[in-house]
């Protein structure tokens, strides 16, 4: 995406056709792609990576991480959440 919010100015990077990679249609959350080329995913508890030159999929397991887990992309902001949402009486952790 080139520009923020901008449908017509989104770049399609790849795709992947779950049912040639064993993955469930909806059970899939993209995190982020890699300096190698690899996207790295969530698919219900597992991280995974996607190689698109290979069309192959390979578990992550990361040393003292449960083996399920629950993943959350977050974008750091300078902007106050109470602002965003309007909520100017509201205290934050």
């Amino acid at each position: 995406m080139k520009d923020y919010g901008v449908k017509e100015s989104w770049t399609k990077r790849l795709k992947i056709v779950c049912s040639e990679v064993g993955l469930i249609i909806g059970a899939v959350q993209p995190l982020f792609f890699q300096r190698n080329g690899e996207l790295m995913l969530q698919h219900g508890g597992t991280l995974l990576c996607y190689n698109p030159l290979t069309k192959t999929l390979r578990e992550l397991r990361i040393s003292g991480m449960p083996r399920s887990f629950k993943a959350v992309v977050h974008v750091g902001s300078l902007v106050s959440p109470q602002k965003l949402l309007k909520l100017e009486n509201t205290e934050f952790a």
